[in-house]
């Protein structure tokens, strides 16, 4: 997985993925000590 985000501080990082990977982001995010704030669908 090779996909860089500019990330800043205090930025926020607006990522799409199908809901079928949603869980796997979702841990990645998390282990990477980011936040998530809102979840919707397309």
């Amino acid at each position: 997985d090779k996909r860089t985000f500019p990330i800043r501080q205090s930025g926020s990082v607006f990522i799409t993925v199908p809901y079928s990977r949603m869980n796997d982001e979702m841990r990645r995010i998390a282990r990477l000590g980011g936040k998530i704030v809102r979840i919707h669908s397309l």
